[in-house]
């Protein structure tokens, strides 16, 4: 990969913004260094505003690579989770990579506790406990928890019949 000059520094993490030679598609790391990154993702534009560990849905929105928050209800199925917060316009970095969860993703209602996690069909951008249940939604698995970690894995897409 490429990588160009640093677009920003906090502390000790820098973000890197590079092209992929295969996809052509923007591709972000950041950490201390482009060689061991502490996270990489997509870099995507926001069309509504989106907390930072919101589970997100990739669209083209006018012809531009946007991200929204993912949705059983509104069939918007989970591509990634925020490794930030963005409002409308901005630039945000979309983790894509199965793994433990940095920051934990927001989940509907109830307190955290093991087992899968499913994308919500009551609130955009959340995981639920639950499965969904309602005729015409989405139902997709979107990690585990164990331990008190959330591993990011999303599955497969199932609308219920």
């Amino acid at each position: 990969v490429p990588w160009g000059e640093p677009v920003w520094t906090e502390g000790n993490q820098t973000l890197w913004i590079g092209k992929s030679d295969n996809s052509g598609g923007a591709i972000a790391v950041a950490g201390s260094s482009q060689s061991t990154p502490s996270q990489a993702g997509i870099l995507k534009i926001a069309s509504e505003s989106i907390q930072k560990g919101s589970l997100v849905n990739f669209w083209l929105d006018s012809g531009v690579e946007s991200v929204r928050k993912a949705s059983a209800a509104n069939k918007y199925s989970c591509h990634g989770y925020a490794s930030a917060a963005a409002n409308v316009g901005e630039s945000i970095l979309i983790i894509t990579q199965h793994g433990t969860v940095n920051s934990f993703p927001i989940i509907e209602s109830g307190s955290i506790m093991d087992g899968i996690c499913f994308l919500s069909e009551t609130l955009s951008g959340a995981f639920s406990l639950s499965s969904v249940n309602t005729i015409g939604h989405i139902y997709q698995k979107v990690g585990f928890i164990s331990d008190s970690k959330m591993i990011f894995s999303p599955g497969i897409v199932i609308t219920r019949g």
